[in-house]
């Protein structure tokens, strides 16, 4: 694990600090279930929601390995009650059964498959995991009574090129959609989304691959000299879903942590190479892979506002139509039928009629408003434009 110096000196900025206390009267007492509580990000929420007093947590996660790694993980001493539940959200009923039992007052949604080459060539996996379960989330937090759900999402969402952000972009609008008739029809369930970066330590990360390539001696690959990515630590992660969960005016649209210019790659990994402390190579070696040169945060399809806390950006999706139950029932249809090809057409399809022809630009970025959520740091510290 990276010490809290080195995240920042391999990042080139220093973390946010999320301030509990804001969110503590908030969620104290609160009921909490956790899809994907065995991955890097909702582990991470597990122990801060265990931090913060929340009453209960739900850990649903399908991978029992995960779950017993959280299980040790978590303070002995903690006063909150902790259930675990192996589980995937594929699965319609139990996810409604445990729903309906634990009758939690948060649902965050942070399960989800995230590898983009893999991903791509079992298109009907990753629906059925990415979009069906993000349905089966949401129906079971809307008949369980629950008050808020939270999707975590991906700044691959954003202008979607890979099958992961497309994916990632439909869930996003479906949710969105949802929370709309909720408002219409006076149900209690409001819905909002977090997209986050590229997470330190998280499974798949880049990170993690320099890691293993530096400890075996070399060389680190690059897939492309010029590729920049948006960083964030696990806890600024945890943050933006804690002050979105925790914020009255959060359902209805999608967050972002506004962590400044993106970060070239080849520098993350120059600057690992440096903390090790070896004479290592780095090499380009492309993948093939769909990745952009550079993830956007957000597209000209999303009206960008302030969210009322420093750092934080607020989206509305300027759709031309929703996602519907129907347009999602669709896919599962092709999904289940492991038509590969059909599913990815069908999803692109999708896509283009909620938001026509790829975007190419993000627009400019609002003012920022008086309110904190954390100390930042100076726009220079960040990595020069090229």
């Amino acid at each position: 694990m990276m010490s809290t110096a080195d995240t920042a000196v391999v990042l080139g900025r220093e973390a946010c600090a999320l301030d509990l206390d804001a969110v503590a009267g908030v969620l104290r007492r609160r009921s909490v279930l956790v899809a994907g509580a065995g991955g890097r990000i909702g582990s991470t929420l597990c122990r801060t929601l265990a931090q913060i007093g929340v009453r209960r947590i739900a850990g649903f996660d399908s991978d029992e390995h995960a779950l017993v790694d959280l299980l040790g993980s978590l303070a002995p001493k903690a006063r909150t009650q902790f259930r675990e539940f192996l589980c995937t959200v594929r699965d319609r009923a139990r996810l409604a059964t445990v729903v309906a039992q634990h009758q939690p007052d948060l649902i965050v949604h942070a399960a989800a498959l995230k590898n983009l080459r893999f991903c791509e060539r079992h298109a009907a996996e990753c629906v059925l995991t990415n979009l069906v379960g993000v349905r089966n989330v949401a129906e079971a937090a809307a008949h369980g009574g629950g008050a808020l759900m939270v999707y975590v999402s991906s700044d691959k969402a954003a202008a979607p090129t890979s099958f992961v952000g497309a994916c990632m972009r439909l869930a996003e609008l479906h949710l969105s959609w949802r929370d709309q008739c909720a408002v219409r029809d006076g149900g209690a369930l409001r819905i909002a989304s977090v997209r986050l970066g590229n997470v330190f330590g998280s499974r798949g990360s880049v990170v993690g691959a320099f890691r293993r390539q530096i400890d075996a001696g070399g060389p680190v690959t690059l897939t492309d000299s010029a590729m920049r990515r948006h960083f964030m630590t696990a806890e600024e992660a945890v943050g933006v879903i804690l002050m979105a969960a925790a914020s009255e005016k959060a359902a209805g649209g999608a967050y972002i942590l506004d962590t400044g210019r993106p970060v070239f790659i080849r520098d993350i990994a120059a600057r690992m190479v440096a903390l090790s402390g070896k004479d290592i190579a780095i090499i380009v070696a492309p993948s093939g892979d769909s990745e952009k040169l550079e993830e956007d945060l957000y597209d000209e399809h999303e009206r960008v506002t302030h969210s009322g806390v420093n750092g934080v950006l607020r989206l509305q999706s300027q759709s031309r139509r929703p996602v519907t139950t129907a347009d999602i029932d669709a896919l599962e249809a092709l999904a289940r039928a492991g038509d590969d090809a059909a599913v990815r057409t069908q999803v692109f399809a999708l896509l283009n009629a909620c938001l026509g022809a790829a975007c190419q630009t993000m627009p400019p970025r609002p003012a920022a408003p008086d309110h904190k959520f954390a100390e930042r740091a100076p726009a220079d510290s960040h990595d020069a434009q090229p």
